[in-house]
């Protein structure tokens, strides 16, 4: 995983930051910011785990183990 921010991603990002500063009481500004806490965010909502913002998701069922593909990943040919 390679979480970096851009002028494509940056409000995605700064909507990140405002919702973890609310969520811990405290101001987050930056991504070293986010991992400084990012164990405290993951205890309060693992949604707060799910990085990077601008790369879909991948998600797999425990239970199954069935894994579903983002459909940007699948466009790239790798899976099959």
């Amino acid at each position: 995983m390679i979480t970096k921010i851009d002028n494509i991603n940056k409000s995605q990002y700064n909507a990140l930051f405002k919702e973890a500063s609310q969520a811990l009481s405290k101001e987050i500004n930056s991504l070293e910011q986010y991992f400084e806490n990012i164990q405290e965010l993951a205890k309060i909502n693992l949604k707060f785990t799910m990085l990077p913002l601008d790369e879909g998701m991948f998600d797999i069922n425990p239970n199954t183990g069935s894994i579903i593909f983002p459909d940007n990943f699948q466009n790239g040919n790798l899976c099959s």
